[in-house]
């Protein structure tokens, strides 16, 4: 348990820690789990709001319910640029969801 000055952690121990970590920031855990970073990739901002609930929903997590406090979380991904296209959709670039 206490080895060199510093407490030992087991297997499940750390999965229990992870899952912690993952209710309690569905939409960090969201983009480890779901999303992808590719330059070149772009998505609808609500399309992907909609996948994140879609996935805590699927994963008994409790979302974010403003989607504005879900962007800015999400725009704090350095990866991750905001745009907008010809139509007006307001589009995230540098993220897309995983097949």
């Amino acid at each position: 348990m206490f080895s060199q000055k510093e407490f030992s952690t087991s297997e499940s121990t750390q999965a229990e820690l992870n899952d912690y970590k993952k209710r309690n920031d569905t939409v960090d855990a969201f983009i480890i789990d779901r999303c992808k970073f590719e330059t070149d990739a772009e998505i609808e901002r609500k399309e992907l709001f909609s996948e994140y609930c879609k996935y805590c929903n699927q994963q008994g997590y409790k979302k974010i319910e403003n989607r504005n406090t879900c962007y800015d979380r999400i725009r704090a991904y350095q990866e991750i640029q905001e745009g907008q296209r010809h139509g007006g959709e307001r589009i995230f670039i540098g993220i897309a969801v995983k097949d």
